[in-house]
C-alpha cells in the first residue's frame, strides 16, 4: 500500500519512521513504526525524507468498485489505533 515516510520519529534501534496514508476518501492517517515492521525495503537513517514507501498489508474485501479494505500487518496500527483501511486501488500493488 502506498504511503510516504514524512520523518524520523526516533532514532532508538532499529529506527522508527512516521509515515502518512490517504484513504479513499482522502482522510491522512499516521503510523508511527519501526522500518523493519512496516517494509522489507532498507530504509537509511540518511535518507532524504519525505519519500514514497509502499506498506504490507493483506486484502480483506472490495470496497466498491474502485477500492479495497486492507488489514496493516504486523500489529500495525495508525495513530487513531485503526488497522483496518478503504484505499483506492491506485495506491495498491499487488504480489
Amino acid at each position: 500500500m502506498r504511503a510516504t515516510a514524512l520523518r524520523w520519529a526516533s532514532d532508538d534501534f532499529p529506527g522508527w519512521v512516521e509515515v502518512v496514508l490517504a484513504d479513499r476518501a482522502g482522510r491522512l492517517h499516521h503510523i508511527v513504526e519501526k522500518i523493519p515492521v512496516l517494509t522489507r525495503v532498507d530504509v537509511p537513517a540518511a535518507s532524504v525524507l519525505p519519500s514514497e514507501l509502499w506498506l504490507r498489508a493483506a486484502y480483506q474485501r472490495t470496497d466498491g468498485g474502485e477500492a479495497v479494505i486492507v488489514h496493516l500487518l504486523d500489529g500495525v496500527t495508525t495513530t487513531e489505533d485503526l488497522h483496518e483501511l478503504s484505499v483506492a486501488v491506485q495506491d495498491l500493488r499487488w504480489l
